[in-house]
């Protein structure tokens, strides 16, 4: 898509299980980031799918060069703050990337940030963009798994999660494949 001359990323829906492009993350730090990881191992029982645990600011961008991305995204995570987010009740969607997940208390902070990187993206548009949350199990399950890890992520809340980082995640094909290409402190610290 191209707008006045210049070359516009936008943002195309995955086929279920696989994701598009380059997709920006919220990450913790180590010590709020541990218990979240444990709980990503401990479900991957049920997928075998391990991912870095995360918040997605914005996700399956595509049409858009690495190195623009990067340079876009160094230059807003100096002026973004780090975010003191608490995860406080555990959810279930028909959703490959969101079967299982952690909602946070205050989500102010984390939609302020993704209306900052809309207006940076300029026409950028996400049909239809999640609550913030933390996701601990992908993948396609009946009730009665999904319930199963529902109850023992909701057994573990509330948890602080405290976002320090902003990644650039290359998210093209499925998870194994997906590759953390630059992290950037949130403030500049």
């Amino acid at each position: 898509m191209r707008e006045g001359g210049c070359l516009m990323p936008y943002i195309m829906p995955p086929p279920e299980g696989k994701a598009n492009g380059y997709s920006v993350w919220l990450m913790p730090n180590d010590a709020d980031g541990h218990l979240c990881a444990w709980l990503i191992r401990r479900c991957a029982q049920y997928s075998g799918l391990l991912f870095p645990p995360h918040c997605t600011l914005v996700g399956n961008i595509v049409a858009f060069q690495e190195s623009v991305l990067l340079e876009l995204f160094y230059d807003l995570a100096r002026t973004m703050p780090p975010i003191a987010g608490r995860l406080i009740s555990a959810k279930t969607e028909d959703v490959f990337f969101r079967a299982v997940y952690a909602l946070f208390k205050d989500p102010a902070p984390i939609i302020r940030e993704r209306r900052a990187v809309r207006e940076r993206l300029g026409s950028i548009v996400q049909p239809s963009i999640p609550p913030p949350h933390v996701s601990i199990l992908y993948g396609t399950y009946g009730a009665v798994v999904k319930e199963k890890v529902c109850a023992m992520v909701q057994d573990a809340l509330p948890w602080r999660f405290h976002m320090d980082t902003l990644a650039v995640m290359r998210t093209e094909g499925t998870v194994s494949e997906w590759k953390i290409v630059e992290r950037f402190p949130l403030g500049g610290t």
